[in-house]
């Protein structure tokens, strides 16, 4: 059993490393969305704070 998962060793690393770089990528679009809506967020309450 050991035998077969380190012949299969090569297929865990490229999912592990795919899974990896979709994680990276998800992180990177909240971390921007987030970022714009706080801005939205800051802007609007100023636009309030004017009237």
């Amino acid at each position: 059993m050991v035998g077969e998962a380190i012949a299969n060793f090569d297929s865990y690393v490229i999912v592990a490393v795919g899974l990896f770089v979709v994680g990276l990528f998800a992180v990177m679009v909240y971390e921007r969305s987030d970022s714009k809506f706080r801005q939205h967020q800051q802007h609007g309450a100023a636009d309030k704070d004017r009237k």
